[in-house]
């Protein structure tokens, strides 16, 4: 072979039934069409609606959508088969000196003696929260997200901002509804396969949490996100919480050697094992990684193949088509540089619709360890452009595989915690309810 070579990946058909016949080439109109793949694990959940006193008009404007629908989305028990009526409602009002900077040891304190003092355990919280959050550490967002997940309750923030802007939220709110049905076990959608079995692919990502007060030291945390090629989330690993690098990468390598144990034993009907490590990791983390491989494929032989693939999102490469008037290279094209690297263009143009000007996303993929050189690597980029396509936060994700992007997300949170609590990355490390469920999107 040739290179570099050009070929081209199509975009995945989305299914929504067991025996797999509901199927749509549109996720939005596949879920309005056929309903999800699998309801929530709790159909008829008692939510929290946590709000500053002063933000009360909001709480009610974010029920009456997801009671009555909006545009184009018909309510939240119509789209998701999530009920929702007064009935199951609780507030949270909390006094407006609780969100204010440097009060998130009292805001989390508040929230967690609300759960505490609740008489129905809360099922589902409604945060309504400010676009602002997002530019600090320690922040309220972290106090009422550590409080909640303390006690098992999944969380969707909303913020004031979005309610505001009326033709924004109305965008919006499918993708609210459909982030609550994933994090309470549901499953919208999975992509179409052959009959080939999928491969299990794990997202292996480290998050570094400084203590803001500076009285201790930084903790390093790794943790693994386990799911089918097809989209089906399987569950979370975390394992080394450490105070050094040094000190972290053995238990790095360890808790990733149990998690694969526990995982082959459990996923037998796999066609191979892909790991994915981005870009920004260490150096010497993705090279034990690689050694931790070579070391198994050494002491016990698997009959399952696998590889692990480092993917670099902001790649520095840009991929043009010079037949098209702008230039933009189709989605799905693959540019083959080397045997065992790739780029893939996982937002570019479409033939249907014209492009908007946004500079086309292209994923550079390299394959730094296989443990059969005959594996297929073209089918690996098919499975990675296609994870593009199942990250369930909302309905235009696709320009990361949801390794990448439910991993950003994962660091996300747990530094927002950490900030406030940073006990709670003990707690995560070693209670199982963490692993169960995608609480971070």
């Amino acid at each position: 072979m040739r290179f570099p070579s050009v070929r081209q990946i199509r975009r995945p058909v989305y299914v929504f039934s067991e025996d797999g016949k509901q199927t749509h080439v549109d996720k939005f109109r596949g879920i309005l069409k056929h309903s999800p793949l699998k309801p929530a694990k709790t159909p008829d959940p008692h939510y929290l609606f946590i709000f500053c006193q002063d933000d009360r008009d909001y709480a009610n404007s974010l029920y009456t959508a997801l009671r009555s629908g909006m545009a184009s989305f018909p309510g939240s028990h119509q789209f998701v088969g999530l009920s929702i009526s007064k009935d199951q409602l609780e507030p949270c009002r909390l006094p407006t000196t609780c969100f204010q900077p440097g009060n998130e040891k009292q805001l989390y304190s508040s929230v967690y003696a609300h759960l505490e003092k609740s008489q129905k355990k809360a099922d589902f919280a409604y945060i309504i929260g400010s676009s602002n959050w997002k530019y600090h550490r320690p922040s309220p967002y972290g106090a009422i997200k550590a409080a909640l997940l303390q006690h098992g309750v999944p969380s969707q923030m909303v913020t004031r901002q979005l309610l505001q802007a009326g033709s924004q939220f109305r965008f919006a709110i499918p993708n609210i509804a459909l982030s609550a049905l994933a994090k309470l076990g549901g499953v919208p959608w999975l992509i179409q396969r052959s009959t080939e079995p999928p491969a299990l692919v794990i997202g292996i990502g480290t998050t570094t949490v400084r203590n803001p007060t500076g009285q201790t030291k930084e903790r390093y945390l790794g943790y693994a996100i386990c799911m089918l090629s097809n989209g089906l989330f399987l569950d979370l690993s975390f394992f080394g919480a450490s105070t050094s690098h040094n000190e972290f990468l053995p238990k790095l390598t360890e808790g990733l050697g149990s998690t694969l144990d526990r995982l082959e034993k459990a996923q037998s009907k796999v066609s191979r094992i892909s790991l994915h490590v981005s870009q920004f990791e260490r150096y010497d983390t993705i090279s034990a990684i690689a050694n931790l491989l070579g070391k198994r494929k050494q002491a016990q032989p698997s009959p399952v193949p696998f590889e692990l693939l480092r993917l670099s999102h902001d790649s520095s490469f840009t991929v043009m088509d010079f037949d098209d008037p702008g230039f933009v290279a189709e989605e799905g094209s693959v540019v083959d540089l080397a045997p065992r690297h790739s780029l893939v263009v996982m937002e570019g143009r479409q033939e249907k619709a014209a492009w908007r000007g946004r500079k086309p996303v292209t994923l550079e993929v390299h394959r730094e360890y296989v443990s059969n050189p005959s594996l297929s690597f073209p089918d690996s980029l098919r499975d990675v452009f296609h994870l593009g396509f199942v990250n369930w936060r909302g309905f235009g994700t696709k320009t990361k595989p949801a390794t990448l992007a439910y991993a950003k997300l994962l660091s996300e949170r747990v530094a927002d915690m950490a900030a406030v609590v940073p006990s709670i990355i003990d707690s995560i490390e070693t209670n199982v309810s963490f692993g169960s469920s995608l609480w971070f999107l």
